[in-house]
């Protein structure tokens, strides 16, 4: 059995993500054909987690590599986090 280091990653508000790739607004989409979710904007695409809760805090997971084109969407959760728009 090998281990796999675990990969560091980070974490970024919604607001300066969409500050990060020049977008006013993000889509959350549902493959008709596959049933997967994803997030869209201006004609690209990212991951979105599976099980998304969008009425929980949202967060981008930004992988240790810093590429904003693997970034995913996930459900973020912070003492400091008052609302989520």
């Amino acid at each position: 059995m090998s281990t796999q280091p675990k990969e560091n990653v980070t974490f970024m508000s919604l607001a300066d993500f969409k500050a990060a790739i020049g977008v006013a607004k993000l889509d959350i989409v549902k493959n008709p054909k596959t049933g997967k979710l994803f997030m869209s904007a201006n004609n690209k695409a990212w991951k979105c987690k599976a099980d998304i809760d969008l009425q929980s805090p949202l967060a981008i997971l930004i992988p240790e590599n810093g590429n904003l084109d693997e970034a995913c969407l996930v459900n973020g959760s912070s003492e400091n986090v008052l609302a989520s728009i």
